[in-house]
């Protein structure tokens, strides 16, 4: 299965918006995003072992991984606001 980058980027900005959106009304929701950005960060490691995507899995994957820092930190800032 081929990704694009831009297919990859906004499937990653819906997440995170949709989880920024949601973000006051229950922590499962970024849990949520959290998995689905782990589960695209999986698939682009399956797609990067085929022939060379001129880099462009690798930059997602490298995106992908930043995603999921910021949600991390997210889900760790509200953790310790006890909101």
């Amino acid at each position: 299965m081929r990704f694009s980058l831009p297919v990859i980027a906004a499937a990653t900005a819906a997440t995170l918006f949709s989880a920024t959106a949601l973000a006051d009304v229950a922590q499962p929701d970024m849990d949520a995003a959290l998995r689905s950005l782990e589960t695209a960060k999986h698939q682009i490691e399956l797609a990067d072992k085929t022939p060379d995507k001129e880099g462009h899995a690798s930059k997602a994957s490298a995106l992908i991984l930043q995603a999921i820092d910021e949600v991390r930190a997210s889900i760790k800032a509200r953790n310790e606001d006890g909101k």
